[in-house]
């Protein structure tokens, strides 16, 4: 099921605002958009944190989704390998 999306516009941004808006946006690749809508994501985040149990929740249904067999899964030593591959 898709998202419906709507548009907002921002009106009176402080001139400062819009410069730190559009600096984070260049260091992470992102469009004025986008970084915006991050920002108000986390800002939202912060104030309405999801509980435990919705993580796990999630984390179910994402398990359920994948459906990754025990075959697929890396072992240990394959993670730390991995993880420290290209760190020399």
């Amino acid at each position: 099921m898709d998202a419906i999306m709507t548009t907002i516009t921002l009106k009176n941004v402080p001139q400062k605002l819009h410069a730190d808006l559009k600096k984070s946006a260049g260091i992470h690749r992102r469009s004025l958009n986008n970084e915006a809508i991050i920002q108000l994501e986390r800002a939202l985040l912060t104030q309405n944190p999801i509980t435990e149990d919705e993580v796990l929740e999630q984390a179910k249904k994402l398990r359920d989704a994948i459906k990754v067999s025990t075959k697929t899964m890396l072992t240990e030593k394959q993670i730390t390998t991995y993880k420290n591959w290209g760190k020399a």
